[in-house]
């Protein structure tokens, strides 16, 4: 910011100086060398105003600042004209800027374009100049405010509605803040990303879902690595019902290999299993397995037998947990390994493996007493079978399939 108030002081400083070189034109024709005029007009400098200015303006060049800014009082306590006043003011303005003083450099700047007698010139890069001291600052009505009138008087590049935006942004304006930032964007031959995720907290700000689909579309076509933008418009499709089309987004991201965070992956296994595609989810987690976006944990590996299981893949489950215990012996696959046994009618092996299981879980559970019950009765063992059948309808008086199996007894 520093660098820019010090570029904007040397225009200032040249405009000042071409206003001096003008004025000194015009001391030959209004002042006391024409012998038509007795008065000199507001708008020109009398040949000792211009001196005085120019001294000014050498105070500065030398880095005398408190001279200068007692010259400046003696030019102002001399009743002077009003155009040598604005200058002056001009001047006070960057020698309170060079103190880096900016409260009191903008209030001389003000001053100095409250004179109508300042070339328009001055005015405008006034203007410029107030507009962005106040955005330093942090006044950013005022900053508003002034950039609005430097406008009318000059042709806006893209940053400059940039710093008009943000101006807004700060104020919580942001519909004004988002059309202040296309109009930049919309003169900008290549917008910068950073423009286009300030458009997107305009968007969210608003609350404008179709503002934001749109424009993570165009953000993720244009920058297609970062994850960020596709778990938002995967979290919008979800927010909105969306559920299929996040699936499918986020599945598209993975297999760009875009999606980076465990806790991405592990979304994106979730989605695809709630929308019963339980051999992709399967598949999702192999492939983050191998690629250490995810760490073999057990959790993880009965996840993806309970998905085998569900989409009813028995013999892959069953060696998936057999791999498992070969790696493990520790790793709890008793339960998973009875429910597969039964699953495939291995009535022996279910039936074993479910009475290793700890009794007070397996007696109060009506699932467990069913398995237990129907793999002893397809072995032939009818009074075990309905001795469990038994312990099932303790537990649901009206349960459907223990009572036909008692029946078959």
């Amino acid at each position: 910011m520093n660098k820019l108030f010090s570029i904007c002081i040397k225009q200032l400083s040249g405009l000042i100086f071409l206003v001096l070189l003008i004025s000194s034109v015009s001391v030959s024709v209004f002042g006391q060398n024409s012998p038509q005029k007795t008065t000199k007009p507001a708008g020109f400098l009398s040949k000792n105003e211009h001196q005085v200015l120019a001294s000014i303006q050498k105070a500065i060049d030398q880095d005398q600042l408190a001279l200068g800014i007692k010259k400046i009082e003696q030019l102002s306590a001399n009743k002077a004209s009003p155009l040598a006043i604005a200058l002056a003011q001009q001047l006070l303005g960057i020698i309170y800027q060079a103190q880096l003083d900016y409260p009191k450099a903008l209030a001389a700047y003000e001053r100095a374009i409250s004179y109508r007698q300042l070339p328009r010139a001055s005015k405008v890069k006034l203007f410029e100049k107030i507009h962005k001291l106040n955005y330093f600052l942090k006044d950013w009505q005022q900053v508003v405010h002034w950039w609005l009138k430097w406008e009318k008087r000059a042709k806006p590049q893209a940053q400059d509605y940039l710093l008009l935006s943000s101006a807004y942004r700060y104020q919580k304006q942001w519909g004004k803040a988002k059309n202040a930032l296309l109009k930049g964007m919309a003169i900008a031959q290549k917008p910068p990303q950073l423009w286009y995720q300030l458009l997107l907290e305009y968007e969210e700000q608003l609350q404008s879902k179709s503002g934001q689909e749109k424009l993570l579309k165009q953000l993720i076509e244009r920058h297609p690595a970062n994850e960020s933008y596709w778990l938002k418009l995967a979290k919008l499709y979800t927010a909105s019902g969306r559920e299929q089309q996040a699936s499918a987004l986020l599945f598209s991201a993975f297999s760009a290999q875009v999606l980076t965070k465990a806790s991405s992956v592990k979304w994106l296994v979730e989605s695809l299993a709630a929308q019963h595609n339980y051999m992709r989810a399967v598949a999702v987690l192999d492939t983050a397995l191998s690629k250490n976006v995810l760490t073999n944990q057990p959790s993880i590996e009965h996840q993806a037998i309970d998905y085998l299981m569900r989409a009813k893949s028995y013999q892959q489950a069953l060696a998936r947990v057999q791999k498992n215990l070969a790696r493990n012996p520790s790793f709890q696959g008793n339960a998973v390994l009875a429910k597969i046994y039964f699953a495939l009618k291995r009535w022996p092996q279910a039936y074993q493996l479910a009475q290793k299981l700890p009794r007070k879980a397996v007696i109060a559970d009506i699932q467990w007493q069913l398995l237990l019950g129907i793999s002893s009765a397809n072995l032939g063992e009818k009074a075990v079978a309905k001795k469990h059948l038994l312990n099932v309808l303790e537990l649901e008086e009206n349960n459907a399939l223990a009572k036909f199996w008692i029946a078959q007894l």
